[in-house]
């Protein structure tokens, strides 16, 4: 299962993020730096065709992504020559909420998403998915996991 949990809220004490927290009760150490790809469907670069620079994509469907916790649709990272992009995406479909519900829509023809390599490896390999190369580099975004600071220590 995966979602995102407001630990107040939700009674968790621990949890892995894409993102650095906001919340000063948590303790923070990243993880990984994790590599962003683009993908699609065969069938749906078949019909659409294969985007080759990054202008292209703006005549392509892309899913979007939303974070629950701001509202705001999370930006597409590329790099040049080591420098970082980031492009906004407009597309067909937004996701709230459970990131890996855009692999369902990517397998099933519905449009370009930027995803984490390790999220679609299977894909990938079974040739249900293919990655697409951009005149850019794809970048990476660091994996955080978070302890939430007790509000109350025992002393012995």
């Amino acid at each position: 299962m995966s979602f995102n949990c407001i630990f107040d809220e939700d009674n968790f004490d621990i949890a892995i993020r894409g993102q650095k927290p906001k919340d000063y009760n948590l303790i923070a150490r990243k993880l990984e730096d994790s590599e962003l790809i683009v993908v699609a469907s065969p069938t749906y670069l078949q019909n659409m065709g294969i985007p080759v620079i990054l202008e292209d994509l703006k005549k392509h469907k892309c899913i979007e992504f939303e974070l629950p916790s701001t509202g705001r649709k999370i930006l597409w990272h590329f790099c040049k020559k080591g420098k970082p992009i980031e492009l906004e995406i407009r597309g067909n479909f937004t996701i709230l909420d459970d990131f890996l519900a855009t692999n369902e829509l990517v397998k099933n023809h519905a449009g370009l998403m930027q995803v984490y390599r390790f999220s679609v490896e299977k894909e990938l390999k079974s040739g249900e998915l293919v990655e697409i190369s951009t005149e850019f580099n794809v970048a990476t975004r660091p994996f955080f996991y978070y302890i939430r600071m007790p509000n109350t220590y025992r002393l012995m």
